[in-house]
Protein backbone atom coordinates (compact mmCIF):
# COMPACT_ATOMS: atom_id res chain seq x y z
CA UNK A 1 0.00 0.00 0.00
CA UNK A 2 2.79 2.42 0.93
CA UNK A 3 4.71 1.49 -2.22
CA UNK A 4 1.60 2.22 -4.33
CA UNK A 5 1.26 5.54 -2.57
CA UNK A 6 4.82 6.59 -3.35
CA UNK A 7 4.43 5.52 -6.97
CA UNK A 8 1.27 7.59 -7.20
CA UNK A 9 2.70 10.74 -5.61
CA UNK A 10 6.19 10.37 -7.02
CA UNK A 11 5.46 12.60 -10.00
CA UNK A 12 3.90 15.35 -7.85
CA UNK A 13 6.35 18.20 -7.46
CA UNK A 14 4.00 20.82 -6.03
CA UNK A 15 1.44 19.21 -3.76
CA UNK A 16 -0.78 22.27 -3.18
CA UNK A 17 -2.18 22.63 -6.70
CA UNK A 18 -5.84 21.91 -7.29
CA UNK A 19 -4.95 19.25 -9.87
CA UNK A 20 -2.66 17.31 -7.52
CA UNK A 21 -5.20 17.58 -4.71
CA UNK A 22 -7.77 15.94 -6.97
CA UNK A 23 -5.29 13.19 -7.86
CA UNK A 24 -4.61 12.46 -4.18
CA UNK A 25 -8.32 12.42 -3.32
CA UNK A 26 -8.97 10.01 -6.19
CA UNK A 27 -6.18 7.73 -5.02
CA UNK A 28 -7.19 7.83 -1.35
CA UNK A 29 -10.80 7.06 -2.22
CA UNK A 30 -9.66 3.64 -3.47
CA UNK A 31 -8.41 2.75 0.03
CA UNK A 32 -10.40 1.72 3.07
CA UNK A 33 -10.57 4.21 6.00
CA UNK A 34 -8.19 2.01 8.00
CA UNK A 35 -5.68 1.91 5.12
CA UNK A 36 -5.87 5.69 4.72
CA UNK A 37 -5.20 6.17 8.42
CA UNK A 38 -2.26 3.74 8.35
CA UNK A 39 -0.86 5.45 5.26
CA UNK A 40 -1.08 8.83 6.94
CA UNK A 41 0.81 7.58 10.01
CA UNK A 42 3.50 5.86 7.91
CA UNK A 43 4.08 8.96 5.79
CA UNK A 44 4.23 11.15 8.88
CA UNK A 45 6.79 8.83 10.45
CA UNK A 46 8.82 8.68 7.24
CA UNK A 47 8.81 12.48 6.90
CA UNK A 48 10.35 12.76 10.35
CA UNK A 49 13.59 11.33 8.91
CA UNK A 50 14.10 14.65 7.11
CA UNK A 51 15.94 15.77 10.22
CA UNK A 52 18.84 13.56 9.08
CA UNK A 53 19.35 15.77 6.00
CA UNK A 54 21.02 19.19 5.79
CA UNK A 55 18.65 22.06 6.56
CA UNK A 56 18.81 23.54 3.04
CA UNK A 57 17.59 20.21 1.59
CA UNK A 58 14.79 19.68 4.11
CA UNK A 59 12.66 22.53 2.74
CA UNK A 60 12.73 21.09 -0.81
CA UNK A 61 11.22 17.74 0.19
CA UNK A 62 7.67 17.16 -0.96
CA UNK A 63 7.27 14.45 1.68
CA UNK A 64 7.80 17.04 4.43
CA UNK A 65 4.31 18.36 3.68
CA UNK A 66 2.64 15.03 3.06
CA UNK A 67 0.01 15.76 5.72
CA UNK A 68 -1.57 18.28 3.34
CA UNK A 69 -2.43 15.47 0.91
CA UNK A 70 -5.00 14.27 3.44
CA UNK A 71 -6.81 17.58 4.03
CA UNK A 72 -10.04 16.64 2.29
CA UNK A 73 -10.24 13.05 3.49
CA UNK A 74 -9.72 14.08 7.13
CA UNK A 75 -12.57 16.57 6.83
CA UNK A 76 -14.76 13.70 5.66
CA UNK A 77 -13.62 11.57 8.62
CA UNK A 78 -14.87 14.15 11.08
CA UNK A 79 -18.23 14.40 9.31
CA UNK A 80 -18.65 10.63 9.51
CA UNK A 81 -17.49 10.64 13.14
CA UNK A 82 -20.14 13.21 14.08
CA UNK A 83 -22.86 10.98 12.63
CA UNK A 84 -21.50 7.93 14.45
CA UNK A 85 -21.40 9.84 17.75
CA UNK A 86 -25.12 10.59 17.47
CA UNK A 87 -25.81 6.90 17.01
CA UNK A 88 -23.67 6.00 20.03
CA UNK A 89 -25.53 8.51 22.20
CA UNK A 90 -28.93 7.06 21.26
CA UNK A 91 -27.61 3.54 21.84
CA UNK A 92 -26.10 4.48 25.22
CA UNK A 93 -29.40 5.87 26.50
CA UNK A 94 -31.43 2.94 25.26
CA UNK A 95 -29.14 0.50 27.07
CA UNK A 96 -28.64 2.47 30.28
CA UNK A 97 -29.76 -0.16 32.77
CA UNK A 98 -29.78 2.16 35.80
CA UNK A 99 -32.00 4.76 34.15
CA UNK A 100 -34.34 2.13 32.77
CA UNK A 101 -34.66 -0.25 35.72
CA UNK A 102 -33.51 1.61 38.85
CA UNK A 103 -36.34 1.59 41.45
CA UNK A 104 -37.73 4.98 42.39
CA UNK A 105 -38.26 6.45 45.83
CA UNK A 106 -37.49 9.59 47.79
CA UNK A 107 -33.81 9.52 48.75
CA UNK A 108 -33.52 13.03 50.22
CA UNK A 109 -36.04 14.41 52.71
CA UNK A 110 -36.13 18.14 51.85
CA UNK A 111 -39.16 18.75 54.08
CA UNK A 112 -37.32 17.22 57.03
CA UNK A 113 -40.22 14.90 57.81
CA UNK A 114 -37.85 12.51 59.58
CA UNK A 115 -36.90 15.19 62.11
CA UNK A 116 -40.57 16.11 62.62
CA UNK A 117 -41.62 12.52 63.22
CA UNK A 118 -38.75 11.19 65.29
CA UNK A 119 -40.92 8.50 66.87
CA UNK A 120 -42.57 7.39 63.66
CA UNK A 121 -41.67 4.13 61.96
CA UNK A 122 -41.04 5.62 58.52
CA UNK A 123 -38.76 3.40 56.43
CA UNK A 124 -35.30 4.84 55.82
CA UNK A 125 -34.64 6.23 52.33
CA UNK A 126 -33.15 3.74 49.88
CA UNK A 127 -29.35 3.86 49.87
CA UNK A 128 -27.56 5.60 47.03
CA UNK A 129 -25.18 3.54 44.95
CA UNK A 130 -21.50 4.38 44.94
CA UNK A 131 -21.57 5.52 41.32
CA UNK A 132 -23.21 8.95 41.08
CA UNK A 133 -23.89 8.81 37.33
CA UNK A 134 -24.95 6.04 34.98
CA UNK A 135 -23.43 4.27 31.97
CA UNK A 136 -24.99 6.50 29.30
CA UNK A 137 -23.13 9.55 30.63
CA UNK A 138 -19.84 7.62 30.71
CA UNK A 139 -20.33 6.25 27.18
CA UNK A 140 -21.25 9.68 25.81
CA UNK A 141 -18.21 11.43 27.27
CA UNK A 142 -15.94 8.57 26.14
CA UNK A 143 -17.29 8.82 22.60
CA UNK A 144 -16.63 12.56 22.55
CA UNK A 145 -13.15 12.11 24.00
CA UNK A 146 -12.31 9.64 21.24
CA UNK A 147 -12.53 12.52 18.77
CA UNK A 148 -9.79 14.30 20.69
CA UNK A 149 -7.73 11.12 20.96
CA UNK A 150 -8.01 10.60 17.21
CA UNK A 151 -6.74 14.13 16.65
CA UNK A 152 -3.81 13.58 19.00
CA UNK A 153 -2.81 10.46 17.02
CA UNK A 154 -2.72 12.46 13.80
CA UNK A 155 -0.05 14.76 15.30
CA UNK A 156 -0.92 17.46 12.78
CA UNK A 157 2.25 19.58 12.56
CA UNK A 158 0.78 22.90 11.41
CA UNK A 159 -1.43 24.99 13.73
CA UNK A 160 -2.65 27.24 10.92
CA UNK A 161 -4.06 24.50 8.68
CA UNK A 162 -5.45 22.61 11.69
CA UNK A 163 -8.00 25.36 12.47
CA UNK A 164 -10.89 23.96 10.36
CA UNK A 165 -10.41 20.48 11.83
CA UNK A 166 -10.30 21.76 15.40
CA UNK A 167 -13.51 23.67 14.70
CA UNK A 168 -15.12 20.46 13.39
CA UNK A 169 -14.08 18.60 16.55
CA UNK A 170 -15.38 21.39 18.79
CA UNK A 171 -18.71 21.55 16.97
CA UNK A 172 -19.07 17.76 17.08
CA UNK A 173 -18.35 17.56 20.83
CA UNK A 174 -20.62 20.52 21.65
CA UNK A 175 -23.42 19.08 19.50
CA UNK A 176 -22.99 15.69 21.20
CA UNK A 177 -23.31 17.20 24.68
CA UNK A 178 -26.41 19.16 23.65
CA UNK A 179 -28.00 16.11 22.01
CA UNK A 180 -27.40 13.90 25.06
CA UNK A 181 -28.70 16.60 27.40
CA UNK A 182 -31.84 17.13 25.33
CA UNK A 183 -32.60 13.40 25.21
CA UNK A 184 -31.97 13.07 28.94
CA UNK A 185 -34.12 16.10 29.74
CA UNK A 186 -36.96 14.80 27.58
CA UNK A 187 -36.90 11.46 29.40
CA UNK A 188 -36.85 13.23 32.75
CA UNK A 189 -39.83 15.43 31.87
CA UNK A 190 -41.78 12.38 30.74
CA UNK A 191 -41.03 10.42 33.92
CA UNK A 192 -43.97 10.93 36.35
CA UNK A 193 -42.03 9.37 39.22
CA UNK A 194 -39.73 12.42 39.30
CA UNK A 195 -42.46 15.04 39.86
CA UNK A 196 -45.09 15.87 42.45
CA UNK A 197 -48.66 17.06 41.79
CA UNK A 198 -47.46 20.66 41.40
CA UNK A 199 -44.90 19.69 38.72
CA UNK A 200 -41.94 20.24 41.05
CA UNK A 201 -39.04 17.81 40.99
CA UNK A 202 -38.95 15.07 43.60
CA UNK A 203 -35.62 13.95 44.99
CA UNK A 204 -35.88 10.40 43.68
CA UNK A 205 -32.92 8.22 42.76
CA UNK A 206 -33.77 8.70 39.09
CA UNK A 207 -33.90 12.48 39.37
CA UNK A 208 -30.50 12.46 41.09
CA UNK A 209 -29.08 10.27 38.32
CA UNK A 210 -30.48 12.52 35.61
CA UNK A 211 -28.86 15.59 37.17
CA UNK A 212 -25.53 13.90 37.74
CA UNK A 213 -25.54 12.65 34.15
CA UNK A 214 -26.15 16.19 32.90
CA UNK A 215 -23.34 17.52 35.07
CA UNK A 216 -20.97 14.76 33.95
CA UNK A 217 -21.76 15.43 30.28
CA UNK A 218 -21.13 19.13 30.90
CA UNK A 219 -17.69 18.27 32.30
CA UNK A 220 -16.77 16.97 28.83
CA UNK A 221 -16.58 20.60 27.68
CA UNK A 222 -14.62 21.89 30.66
CA UNK A 223 -11.03 21.57 29.37
CA UNK A 224 -11.75 21.62 25.65
CA UNK A 225 -10.08 24.98 25.09
CA UNK A 226 -6.80 23.86 26.68
CA UNK A 227 -6.91 20.29 25.31
CA UNK A 228 -7.19 21.50 21.70
CA UNK A 229 -4.94 24.54 22.20
CA UNK A 230 -7.33 27.26 21.00
CA UNK A 231 -4.82 29.98 21.80
CA UNK A 232 -2.04 28.33 19.77
CA UNK A 233 -4.33 28.15 16.73
CA UNK A 234 -5.44 31.77 17.16
CA UNK A 235 -1.83 32.97 17.36
CA UNK A 236 -0.93 30.95 14.24
CA UNK A 237 -3.81 32.55 12.32
CA UNK A 238 -2.73 35.96 13.59
CA UNK A 239 0.82 35.45 12.28
CA UNK A 240 -0.38 34.16 8.92
CA UNK A 241 -3.32 36.52 8.32
CA UNK A 242 -4.09 39.38 10.72
CA UNK A 243 -5.63 40.20 14.10
CA UNK A 244 -9.17 40.57 12.74
CA UNK A 245 -9.18 37.09 11.19
CA UNK A 246 -7.62 35.66 14.36
CA UNK A 247 -10.38 37.15 16.53
CA UNK A 248 -12.99 35.77 14.15
CA UNK A 249 -11.49 32.32 14.71
CA UNK A 250 -11.48 32.90 18.47
CA UNK A 251 -15.24 33.52 18.28
CA UNK A 252 -15.80 30.51 16.01
CA UNK A 253 -13.96 28.17 18.37
CA UNK A 254 -15.37 29.45 21.66
CA UNK A 255 -19.00 30.06 20.74
CA UNK A 256 -20.07 26.39 20.32
CA UNK A 257 -18.56 25.51 23.71
CA UNK A 258 -20.13 28.47 25.51
CA UNK A 259 -23.54 27.93 23.92
CA UNK A 260 -23.53 24.22 24.81
CA UNK A 261 -22.46 24.96 28.39
CA UNK A 262 -25.22 27.53 28.82
CA UNK A 263 -27.77 25.14 27.30
CA UNK A 264 -26.99 22.41 29.84
CA UNK A 265 -26.67 24.84 32.77
CA UNK A 266 -30.20 26.11 32.14
CA UNK A 267 -31.50 22.55 32.55
CA UNK A 268 -29.50 21.96 35.72
CA UNK A 269 -30.55 25.31 37.20
CA UNK A 270 -34.20 24.44 36.59
CA UNK A 271 -33.73 21.41 38.83
CA UNK A 272 -31.70 23.40 41.37
CA UNK A 273 -34.42 26.07 41.63
CA UNK A 274 -37.01 23.36 42.23
CA UNK A 275 -34.94 21.87 45.07
CA UNK A 276 -34.49 25.33 46.58
CA UNK A 277 -38.25 25.87 46.30
CA UNK A 278 -38.84 22.70 48.35
CA UNK A 279 -36.37 23.90 50.99
CA UNK A 280 -37.84 27.39 51.12
CA UNK A 281 -40.87 26.38 53.22
CA UNK A 282 -38.70 25.03 56.02
CA UNK A 283 -36.19 27.89 55.75
CA UNK A 284 -38.97 30.49 55.98
CA UNK A 285 -40.51 28.77 58.98
CA UNK A 286 -37.19 28.63 60.85
CA UNK A 287 -36.36 32.21 59.87
CA UNK A 288 -39.69 33.32 61.35
CA UNK A 289 -38.74 31.81 64.71
CA UNK A 290 -35.29 33.36 64.44
CA UNK A 291 -36.67 36.83 63.74
CA UNK A 292 -39.70 36.85 66.02
CA UNK A 293 -38.44 34.81 68.94
CA UNK A 294 -37.61 36.49 72.27
CA UNK A 295 -35.12 39.32 71.70
CA UNK A 296 -33.28 38.32 74.87
CA UNK A 297 -32.50 34.91 73.36
CA UNK A 298 -28.88 34.78 72.22
CA UNK A 299 -28.45 34.68 68.40
CA UNK A 300 -26.35 31.50 68.67
CA UNK A 301 -29.36 29.71 70.20
CA UNK A 302 -32.02 31.23 67.95
CA UNK A 303 -30.11 30.27 64.78
CA UNK A 304 -29.44 26.68 65.94
CA UNK A 305 -32.63 25.05 64.47
CA UNK A 306 -31.93 26.52 61.02
CA UNK A 307 -28.30 25.37 61.14
CA UNK A 308 -29.37 21.87 62.18
CA UNK A 309 -31.85 21.64 59.30
CA UNK A 310 -29.32 22.84 56.72
CA UNK A 311 -26.68 20.46 58.05
CA UNK A 312 -29.07 17.49 57.78
CA UNK A 313 -30.05 18.38 54.21
CA UNK A 314 -26.51 19.12 53.01
CA UNK A 315 -25.28 15.88 54.57
CA UNK A 316 -27.76 14.06 52.32
CA UNK A 317 -27.14 16.16 49.21
CA UNK A 318 -23.35 15.97 49.32
CA UNK A 319 -22.93 12.20 48.81
CA UNK A 320 -25.80 12.06 46.31
CA UNK A 321 -24.62 14.64 43.78
CA UNK A 322 -21.46 15.47 41.91
CA UNK A 323 -19.50 18.23 43.61
CA UNK A 324 -20.42 20.90 41.04
CA UNK A 325 -24.14 20.15 41.34
CA UNK A 326 -23.86 20.10 45.11
CA UNK A 327 -22.27 23.56 44.98
CA UNK A 328 -25.14 24.81 42.82
CA UNK A 329 -27.66 23.47 45.35
CA UNK A 330 -25.82 25.05 48.28
CA UNK A 331 -25.65 28.37 46.43
CA UNK A 332 -29.40 28.23 45.74
CA UNK A 333 -30.12 27.50 49.42
CA UNK A 334 -27.86 30.41 50.42
CA UNK A 335 -29.80 32.75 48.13
CA UNK A 336 -33.09 31.60 49.70
CA UNK A 337 -31.72 32.29 53.18
CA UNK A 338 -30.52 35.75 52.13
CA UNK A 339 -33.89 36.63 50.60
CA UNK A 340 -35.60 35.66 53.86
CA UNK A 341 -33.17 37.89 55.74
CA UNK A 342 -33.93 40.74 53.35
CA UNK A 343 -37.69 40.23 53.75
CA UNK A 344 -37.37 40.17 57.54
CA UNK A 345 -35.25 43.31 57.52
CA UNK A 346 -37.65 45.24 55.25
CA UNK A 347 -40.62 44.39 57.48
CA UNK A 348 -38.80 45.91 60.45
CA UNK A 349 -37.38 49.05 58.84
CA UNK A 350 -40.66 50.89 58.33
CA UNK A 351 -40.88 54.14 60.34
CA UNK A 352 -41.76 53.24 63.93
CA UNK A 353 -41.68 55.16 67.18
CA UNK A 354 -39.49 52.82 69.16
CA UNK A 355 -35.90 51.76 68.69
CA UNK A 356 -35.09 48.12 67.87
CA UNK A 357 -31.28 47.98 67.84
CA UNK A 358 -31.13 44.60 69.59
CA UNK A 359 -33.37 43.01 66.95
CA UNK A 360 -31.08 44.03 64.09
CA UNK A 361 -27.95 43.29 66.12
CA UNK A 362 -29.17 39.73 66.68
CA UNK A 363 -30.06 39.47 63.00
CA UNK A 364 -26.59 40.67 62.01
CA UNK A 365 -24.82 38.23 64.36
CA UNK A 366 -26.94 35.32 63.12
CA UNK A 367 -26.08 36.24 59.51
CA UNK A 368 -22.38 36.10 60.42
CA UNK A 369 -22.88 32.67 62.02
CA UNK A 370 -24.69 31.43 58.91
CA UNK A 371 -21.90 32.76 56.68
CA UNK A 372 -19.33 30.77 58.65
CA UNK A 373 -21.53 27.67 58.36
CA UNK A 374 -21.83 27.96 54.57
CA UNK A 375 -18.05 28.41 54.29
CA UNK A 376 -17.42 25.41 56.56
CA UNK A 377 -16.85 21.72 55.89
CA UNK A 378 -20.55 20.83 55.52
CA UNK A 379 -21.56 23.31 52.79
CA UNK A 380 -18.10 24.21 51.41
CA UNK A 381 -19.42 27.26 49.55
CA UNK A 382 -16.54 29.24 47.98
CA UNK A 383 -16.03 32.70 49.43
CA UNK A 384 -16.65 34.48 46.12
CA UNK A 385 -20.02 32.74 45.75
CA UNK A 386 -20.97 33.42 49.36
CA UNK A 387 -20.20 37.13 48.98
CA UNK A 388 -22.56 37.53 46.03
CA UNK A 389 -24.36 40.78 45.26
CA UNK A 390 -27.45 39.76 47.24
CA UNK A 391 -25.29 39.01 50.29
CA UNK A 392 -23.51 42.36 50.05
CA UNK A 393 -26.85 44.17 49.79
CA UNK A 394 -28.47 42.27 52.70
CA UNK A 395 -25.37 42.49 54.92
CA UNK A 396 -25.09 46.23 54.34
CA UNK A 397 -28.81 46.79 54.97
CA UNK A 398 -28.79 44.93 58.29
CA UNK A 399 -25.45 46.45 59.32
CA UNK A 400 -26.84 49.94 58.76
CA UNK A 401 -30.01 49.29 60.75
CA UNK A 402 -28.17 47.64 63.64
CA UNK A 403 -25.80 50.61 63.99
CA UNK A 404 -26.34 53.25 66.64
CA UNK A 405 -27.40 56.65 65.33
CA UNK A 406 -24.20 58.62 65.99
CA UNK A 407 -21.84 56.09 64.32
CA UNK A 408 -24.29 55.85 61.40
CA UNK A 409 -24.28 59.63 60.89
CA UNK A 410 -20.48 59.59 61.00
CA UNK A 411 -20.42 56.79 58.44
CA UNK A 412 -22.74 58.81 56.19
CA UNK A 413 -20.34 61.76 56.06
CA UNK A 414 -17.36 59.42 55.61
CA UNK A 415 -19.15 57.81 52.64
CA UNK A 416 -19.99 61.19 51.11
CA UNK A 417 -16.32 62.21 51.26
CA UNK A 418 -15.19 58.88 49.76
CA UNK A 419 -17.70 59.15 46.90
CA UNK A 420 -16.51 62.67 46.19
CA UNK A 421 -12.81 61.72 46.08
CA UNK A 422 -13.58 58.72 43.84
CA UNK A 423 -15.64 60.82 41.42
CA UNK A 424 -14.16 61.59 37.99
CA UNK A 425 -16.77 64.04 36.72
CA UNK A 426 -17.63 67.50 38.03
CA UNK A 427 -20.87 68.77 36.45
CA UNK A 428 -21.37 71.23 39.35
CA UNK A 429 -17.84 72.65 39.23
CA UNK A 430 -14.82 72.74 41.56
CA UNK A 431 -13.82 74.41 44.81
CA UNK A 432 -10.13 74.96 45.65
CA UNK A 433 -9.16 75.09 49.33
CA UNK A 434 -6.00 74.85 51.45
CA UNK A 435 -6.76 72.97 54.72
CA UNK A 436 -4.31 72.05 57.49
CA UNK A 437 -4.19 71.26 61.19
CA UNK A 438 -2.02 72.81 63.91
CA UNK A 439 -1.50 70.17 66.58
CA UNK A 440 0.22 72.59 68.92
CA UNK A 441 -2.80 74.90 68.97
CA UNK A 442 -5.43 72.13 68.41
CA UNK A 443 -6.88 74.19 65.58
CA UNK A 444 -8.12 73.46 62.07
CA UNK A 445 -7.30 76.13 59.48
CA UNK A 446 -8.70 76.37 55.98
CA UNK A 447 -8.26 78.91 53.22
CA UNK A 448 -11.09 79.06 50.69
CA UNK A 449 -9.26 80.10 47.52
CA UNK A 450 -11.60 79.96 44.52
CA UNK A 451 -14.35 78.12 42.68
CA UNK A 452 -14.70 77.45 38.97
CA UNK A 453 -17.20 75.97 36.55
CA UNK A 454 -20.25 76.79 38.70
CA UNK A 455 -23.68 76.42 37.16
CA UNK A 456 -25.58 79.66 36.45
CA UNK A 457 -28.55 80.18 38.78
CA UNK A 458 -29.65 83.67 37.69
CA UNK A 459 -31.49 84.78 34.52
CA UNK A 460 -28.37 86.66 33.37
CA UNK A 461 -26.49 83.35 33.00
CA UNK A 462 -24.34 84.01 36.06
CA UNK A 463 -24.49 83.48 39.83
CA UNK A 464 -23.77 85.35 43.05
CA UNK A 465 -21.81 82.63 44.89
CA UNK A 466 -20.63 82.38 48.46
CA UNK A 467 -19.45 79.44 50.59
CA UNK A 468 -20.81 78.18 53.93
CA UNK A 469 -18.26 76.26 56.03
CA UNK A 470 -19.18 73.95 58.89
CA UNK A 471 -17.69 71.02 60.76
CA UNK A 472 -19.73 67.81 60.53
CA UNK A 473 -21.27 65.80 62.05
CA UNK A 474 -22.82 68.34 64.38
CA UNK A 475 -22.95 65.98 67.36
CA UNK A 476 -19.14 65.89 67.32
CA UNK A 477 -18.89 69.67 67.02
CA UNK A 478 -22.03 71.02 68.74
CA UNK A 479 -20.63 74.44 69.67
CA UNK A 480 -18.38 75.23 66.71
CA UNK A 481 -19.43 78.24 64.61
CA UNK A 482 -20.63 78.11 61.00
CA UNK A 483 -18.57 80.43 58.75
CA UNK A 484 -19.45 82.18 55.51
CA UNK A 485 -17.36 83.83 52.82
CA UNK A 486 -18.29 87.14 51.25
CA UNK A 487 -20.69 87.11 48.29
CA UNK A 488 -19.17 87.57 44.82
CA UNK A 489 -21.67 89.02 42.39
CA UNK A 490 -22.24 87.94 38.79
CA UNK A 491 -19.56 85.30 38.31
CA UNK A 492 -19.19 81.57 37.80
CA UNK A 493 -15.51 81.56 38.77
CA UNK A 494 -15.25 83.51 42.04
CA UNK A 495 -11.93 84.16 43.81
CA UNK A 496 -12.44 84.18 47.59
CA UNK A 497 -9.01 84.01 49.29
CA UNK A 498 -10.53 83.94 52.79
CA UNK A 499 -9.30 81.98 55.83
CA UNK A 500 -11.21 80.39 58.71
CA UNK A 501 -10.40 78.34 61.80
CA UNK A 502 -12.04 76.12 64.43
CA UNK A 503 -10.78 74.60 67.68
CA UNK A 504 -10.57 70.81 67.19
CA UNK A 505 -9.12 68.29 69.65
CA UNK A 506 -6.92 65.43 68.36
CA UNK A 507 -9.52 62.76 69.24
CA UNK A 508 -12.12 64.68 67.20
CA UNK A 509 -9.73 64.94 64.26
CA UNK A 510 -9.01 61.21 64.29
CA UNK A 511 -12.70 60.34 63.76
CA UNK A 512 -13.04 59.08 60.16
CA UNK A 513 -16.46 60.72 59.82
CA UNK A 514 -15.30 64.20 60.89
CA UNK A 515 -14.95 66.64 57.99
CA UNK A 516 -15.25 70.23 56.83
CA UNK A 517 -18.41 70.65 54.78
CA UNK A 518 -18.13 73.37 52.11
CA UNK A 519 -21.56 74.39 50.79
CA UNK A 520 -21.53 76.67 47.74
CA UNK A 521 -24.70 78.78 47.53
CA UNK A 522 -26.07 81.36 45.11
CA UNK A 523 -27.24 84.49 46.91
CA UNK A 524 -30.78 85.63 46.13
CA UNK A 525 -31.97 88.92 47.61
CA UNK A 526 -35.70 88.33 47.14
CA UNK A 527 -36.02 84.58 47.49
CA UNK A 528 -34.35 81.57 49.07
CA UNK A 529 -30.67 81.12 48.27
CA UNK A 530 -29.98 78.43 45.67
CA UNK A 531 -27.79 75.39 46.31
CA UNK A 532 -24.84 75.18 43.87
CA UNK A 533 -22.97 72.17 45.22
CA UNK A 534 -20.98 70.95 48.19
CA UNK A 535 -17.67 69.30 49.03
CA UNK A 536 -16.09 67.55 52.02
CA UNK A 537 -12.56 67.39 53.31
CA UNK A 538 -11.96 64.80 56.08
CA UNK A 539 -10.05 66.10 59.09
CA UNK A 540 -7.92 62.94 59.35
CA UNK A 541 -6.42 63.69 55.91
CA UNK A 542 -5.12 67.11 56.94
CA UNK A 543 -1.40 67.79 57.30
CA UNK A 544 -0.36 68.66 60.85
CA UNK A 545 1.94 71.66 60.36
CA UNK A 546 3.16 71.19 63.91
CA UNK A 547 4.62 67.78 62.93
CA UNK A 548 5.52 68.41 59.29
CA UNK A 549 7.78 71.01 57.71
CA UNK A 550 5.78 70.86 54.49
CA UNK A 551 3.58 73.74 53.45
CA UNK A 552 0.03 72.51 52.79
CA UNK A 553 -0.83 72.40 49.10
CA UNK A 554 -4.12 73.66 47.62
CA UNK A 555 -6.71 70.92 47.05
CA UNK A 556 -9.25 71.03 44.22
CA UNK A 557 -12.50 69.44 45.41
CA UNK A 558 -15.26 68.25 43.11
CA UNK A 559 -18.64 69.75 43.97
CA UNK A 560 -21.42 67.20 44.45
CA UNK A 561 -24.95 67.10 45.81
CA UNK A 562 -26.57 64.80 48.41
CA UNK A 563 -28.00 61.51 47.21
CA UNK A 564 -31.44 61.37 48.81
CA UNK A 565 -31.73 57.70 47.75
CA UNK A 566 -28.75 56.82 49.94
CA UNK A 567 -29.58 53.78 52.07
CA UNK A 568 -27.90 55.41 55.07
CA UNK A 569 -29.96 58.58 54.74
CA UNK A 570 -33.15 56.53 54.28
CA UNK A 571 -32.33 54.49 57.40
CA UNK A 572 -31.75 57.67 59.40
CA UNK A 573 -35.05 59.09 58.14
CA UNK A 574 -36.91 56.04 59.46
CA UNK A 575 -35.60 56.59 62.99
CA UNK A 576 -38.51 58.78 63.97
CA UNK A 577 -37.73 58.22 67.67
CA UNK A 578 -34.26 59.80 67.32
CA UNK A 579 -34.03 63.60 67.19
CA UNK A 580 -30.39 63.65 66.01
CA UNK A 581 -31.14 61.35 63.06
CA UNK A 582 -34.07 63.50 61.93
CA UNK A 583 -31.99 66.66 62.35
CA UNK A 584 -29.27 65.24 60.09
CA UNK A 585 -31.80 64.23 57.41
CA UNK A 586 -33.51 67.62 57.61
CA UNK A 587 -30.20 69.45 57.17
CA UNK A 588 -29.39 67.39 54.08
CA UNK A 589 -32.81 67.96 52.52
CA UNK A 590 -32.38 71.72 52.88
CA UNK A 591 -29.59 71.47 50.31
CA UNK A 592 -32.03 70.42 47.58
Amino acid sequence: MVKRAFQKVGSIYYFATHQNREQMNKFLSQLSPTEVFELFLVLQEFSNFKSCLPEDEQSNLVIANCYLWFQDIIGEWFSVAQTKIKGRIFFALEHDRELNTQPTGIVIDLFDEGAKNKNSKLPPPPPLSRMKYSSSAIDTVQALNQLKEFWYQLMWPDKYTSAPYILSIVEAIAAGVVLYSNLLWKRLRNDPSCFNAKAHFLMTRKAVLYMNNLEYALSGLKHLEADLDFEGIIQAVKRKDDTIVAEEWRTKLKNPVQEAQEHVRVMIQCFVRSVAHHMNYKIRKLMFHLAWGPEKLEPEKSIAPLLEYLERIFSQLRPAFLHTTFQRLVQAAWIKVLLEYSSTSIKNTKPVYQERPRFFRNLYISLSILSEFFLGDVAMLPLEELQCQIYKSVEREIRIHQSDTFPLIEYYFFSRAEEQFNSREAPLGYLTVRPHYDGKRNTVFVEVMNAKGLLPCDPNGLSDPFVILQLVPRHLFPNTPVHKTTIHMKTLNPIFMESFEWPVYPEQRRNRGAAINFIVMDYDYMRKNDFEGEAYYPLYKMIDIGESARTPEPVELILTCPNFKSDILIALGKRTWNREALRCVSAEKKKS
